[in-house]
Parts: C-alpha cells; sequence; structure tokens
C-alpha cells in the first residue's frame, strides 16, 4: 500500500513533466508511422537510393567525427605504449585503426577502402603530430 502511495504521489508531484514525455514521445512514434508509410510508398529503387543516400550521409558524418576520435585514440596508445618507444608504430597505429572500424561500423561499407585508410592514416599523422608537439611542449 505504501508503494501505491509513493507511486501517486510521485504522478502526482511530475504530471507535468510525465504528460510533456508522453506527448513528445507521441509524437516521435507518429513521425516515425509517417516516415515508415512515406518509404513503403516509394518504389524498390526509390527505396534503394534512399538507404544509399543515408549510407553516405552516415558515412560522411563517420568522416567528420574521425579527426577528433583520432585524436584521442592517438593520445590514448602513445600513453599506453610509452615504454616501448617508437618500435611499435605500426601497432599503435593498426590499434587506432581498429578502434576507429569499431566505433563507427558504417565505415565497412566504403567502396574504395583503400582511400579510406589514406585518410584515416593522413588523420592518424596530424593527430601524431599534435600529440609529439604537446609532449614536447609539457617536457621543456
Amino acid at each position: 500500500m505504501e508503494g501505491l502511495m509513493k507511486l501517486i504521489n510521485f504522478i502526482q508531484e511530475n504530471w507535468g513533466m510525465i504528460v510533456a514525455i508522453a506527448t513528445a514521445l507521441f509524437g516521435l512514434y507518429q513521425a516515425a508511422k509517417r516516415e515508415i508509410m512515406r518509404f513503403k510508398a516509394m518504389s524498390e529503387a526509390e527505396q534503394q537510393n534512399a538507404i544509399h543516400e543515408a549510407q553516405n550521409k552516415a558515412i560522411e558524418e563517420a568522416r567528420k567525427a574521425l579527426a577528433t576520435i583520432i585524436l584521442k585514440l592517438c593520445s590514448e596508445a602513445e600513453i599506453a605504449w610509452a615504454d616501448a618507444g617508437s618500435k611499435l608504430g605500426p601497432v599503435k597505429r593498426a590499434e587506432v585503426i581498429d578502434a576507429c572500424f569499431t566505433k563507427y561500423p558504417v565505415l565497412l561499407t566504403v567502396t574504395d577502402q583503400d582511400e579510406l585508410l589514406a585518410y584515416i592514416d593522413k588523420l592518424i599523422d596530424e593527430a601524431l603530430k599534435t600529440v609529439r608537439e604537446k609532449i614536447r611542449v609539457e617536457n621543456q
């Protein structure tokens, strides 16, 4: 009985927030329902095109976020492997690349993987310059 009273008090104290959340969820449901109906009304070719466009957009967003993520990952790798010196550069690089693909699996769908890896390598090189400059400044 005490639990029921707590529930009633909670609802009474937060009814405005509960109504707002319920309204927002209903609005999201309606929007998703409309989008699904619109997608189902498309022809097969239009559906494939919409999927392709969504994939390309996701890939582009992942590529934009990669620079920041790679800087963080390079910093972590440099710290984690600091005792090994520069002999493990390829291992650290592979670790960073693997983490990128783990964080953004949509990158696996990129058709030109060589071009993507070259782009990631370029971002890693830029991140390493930044990390090493930061280390140099801190050691002075």
